[in-house]
């Protein structure tokens, strides 16, 4: 235990991390550090009431069942594909591979697809460089500024709905892309997350506003973009420097998937023992979340 602030002290203890981040923790997340995470309305991430959170998660849950994803499967494997036709066509050119923006692209186009019904076509990019990419940048970066300084956040509201876009606003931008994501999603009648999320609430007699549907968006498009992205391209990195289990992961993967046309269901990758110690280990090192996530001591201690 670590004193880090005059009212804030920092605990290593996993014991203590399951009973201050369990579902039953009587710990409430800390206003002033997720407060910046939030643009129109509370979303999954920011929802401090306890009822709250576990009603939104019962909606998104759904829309991530196992049955789900293995039914979207192919859009994961067709965006995979493409990518590796683009890094084998830099490696043929001699040309280096940005392996960070290639897989936040293919995540990118991957969580679109999944939660609105169209990509944003972010592979396709020369060099692997998105607006969107860099709008999520603008978001993240700004956050610890408007956590010291919260008038911040509100000043950059009020220059927004002045239009002043001199200072640039990574979160409108990113609300700008959920809003044309959703429309794009109304006008198809392809299955997506959204959809489902808006099934699963109408059947529970539940409402969810516009607001709230956009602040959902942008979490999971900056969650499904980048935490994913920097788990996948330190893995394969760390893989890249040691030729004999990678190899030696290629030969495992090859017995479920023997071909580049091979599209197994996803549960048969549960059967790799060591695709998954790779996997786990590269979540370990890779650290997608590195900022401390504080809760509040109760009045009653």
């Amino acid at each position: 235990m670590m004193r880090i602030s005059p009212n804030e002290i920092s605990i290593a203890d996993l014991e203590a991390s399951n009973i201050i981040y369990g579902q039953t923790s009587k710990f409430e997340k800390s206003q002033y550090f997720y407060r910046p995470f939030e643009d129109q309305a509370s979303n999954l991430f920011t929802f401090r009431d306890r009822q709250q959170h576990l009603q939104d998660k019962r909606l998104i849950s759904h829309a991530f069942s196992r049955t789900n994803i293995i039914q979207n499967q192919t859009s994961i494997y067709d965006h995979g594909i493409y990518l590796m036709e683009r890094i084998a066509q830099r490696a043929e050119d001699s040309e280096t591979i940005p392996l960070l923006n290639a897989f936040r692209c293919m995540k990118l186009d991957t969580i679109s697809d999944f939660a609105f019904g169209k990509s944003t076509d972010a592979l396709k990019l020369e060099n692997f460089q998105s607006v969107i990419l860099n709008a999520i940048d603008n978001a993240t970066h700004s956050v610890p500024f408007f956590q010291h300084f919260p008038i911040l956040r509100e000043v950059l509201r009020w220059l927004s709905y002045y239009n002043v876009n001199s200072v640039p606003n990574g979160f409108l931008e990113l609300g700008q892309v959920a809003s044309n994501g959703f429309q794009e999603m109304h006008a198809s009648n392809t299955w997506t997350m959204f959809k489902n999320m808006i099934a699963s609430a109408e059947k529970k007699s539940q409402t969810l506003s516009k607001e709230h549907l956009i602040a959902e968006a942008i979490v999971m498009i900056v969650a499904g973009t980048d935490t994913t992205a920097v788990a996948l391209s330190t893995t394969l990195h760390k893989l890249l420097q040691m030729p004999e289990l990678y190899h030696k992961l290629q030969e495992e993967v090859w017995t479920i998937m023997p071909s580049i046309e091979s599209q197994p269901a996803f549960d048969k990758f549960d059967t790799l023992p060591l695709l998954d110690a790779c996997l786990k280990e590269g979540l370990r090192i890779s650290c997608p979340s590195r900022v401390r996530l504080p809760r509040t001591v109760p009045a009653e201690g």
